[in-house]
């Protein structure tokens, strides 16, 4: 049920990123706004930690342009998604609204270096 709520939001991110007509100033800069939450997969019984950075002093009620933005493969060390900020907090500064989302946990299994993952 997880997988559905959050395969939904996902869409909807990525639906007004293509529906969004407003361009972004690269010449104004704003301060950045850091909120971090956790969700729950049901199906795999874990939290899901997320990061979500965004502008401040931009009114909620633009549509603001959104980034998912992805670490890569951290080899399980944990806290990837935020290891970036110096990428994110940048990106939120010029008027994006960036979520980084955990991929793997410390408690995953290593992905294989041979055969099929």
């Amino acid at each position: 049920m997880a997988r559905i709520y959050f395969s939904i939001i996902i869409f909807a991110f990525l639906t007004s990123c293509l529906t969004a007509k407003k361009t972004v100033d690269n010449k104004q800069t704003f301060g950045v706004s850091l909120d971090t939450l956790k969700l729950y997969d049901q199906a795999r019984q874990r939290e899901i930690p997320i990061a979500t950075y965004r502008p401040k002093n931009i009114n909620q009620t633009d549509k603001w342009k959104i980034v998912i933005f992805s670490h890569g493969y951290g080899q399980n060390k944990g806290g990837d998604y935020l290891a970036y900020s110096y990428l994110t907090d940048y990106l939120a500064s010029k008027g994006y609204f960036v979520v980084s989302i955990q991929h793997e946990l410390p408690t995953d299994n290593l992905i294989p270096s041979i055969g099929i993952p």
